[in-house]
């Protein structure tokens, strides 16, 4: 389902252009827009939370390898 964590690389294809919730085994919390996918690592553009606006991301993306992704969750959103 949905709100079950990614595990698979093909998972995180599937998902880019969607927002994720990701957790690093550092304990660091990343959210933003999943804009690439490799067999290696992620590209993540971080998500600016700011009250009462619509979501705006970081222009310059975060690459994570696997081995440091704990778990990754996608966002739902209903708007």
């Amino acid at each position: 389902g949905i709100d079950f964590p990614l595990k698979l690389y093909r998972q995180y294809v599937k998902n880019v252009g969607r927002d994720l919730d990701v957790l690093t085994f550092e304990g660091e919390r990343l959210k933003g827009k999943l804009v690439e996918a490799t067999e290696e690592h992620i590209v993540l553009n971080e998500l600016i939370e700011e009250p009462k606006k619509a979501n705006t991301y970081k222009s310059d993306g975060i690459e994570l390898k696997f081995d440091v992704i704990e778990k990754a969750k996608v966002l739902i959103s209903f708007n």
